[in-house]
């Protein structure tokens, strides 16, 4: 896990309650969860020359942590701020939404999708009208 720890940081992305690679903000990552967010879904290994697959859900603490967790603002919005207050060109704004990624990313992947593809057409709405 260490290697992963060190990879996360380095990308600017440093794991939930990381004491040695995320001291900044490890004293409000512990109020809602109490050990490192890192988590093996599944595993797959050859043995023998036999494929084995080992599936874990997410444990009970990790799910809890999740479910309290709430969304302040997307990404999208964001962007809605920067090119409502002028820092950020309409142009540079209508890249970044051609730019983000349709595909699924979480569990819950119908909704995200949908979300996301929603939030997406008000952005693009919202530059079209201040053309």
């Amino acid at each position: 896990t260490h290697q992963i720890r060190v990879h996360m940081q380095h990308v600017g992305h440093p794991l939930v309650a990381d004491h040695k690679y995320n001291p900044i903000l490890v004293a409000d990552d512990l109020r809602w969860c109490q050990r490192h967010f890192l988590h093996a879904y599944r595993l797959r290994i050859l043995d023998a020359g036999t494929r084995r697959e080992a599936i874990a859900p997410l444990a009970s603490d990790l799910l809890d942590a999740l479910a309290a967790l709430t969304l302040e603002s997307s990404f999208c919005e964001g962007l809605e701020q920067f090119q409502q207050s002028g820092s950020l060109p309409t142009d540079v704004v209508a890249q970044l939404v051609a730019s983000l990624d349709e595909r699924p990313s979480n569990p819950c992947q119908e909704e995200a999708a949908r979300v996301r593809a929603q939030r997406r057409e008000e952005l693009l709405a919202s530059v079209r009208g201040n053309n």
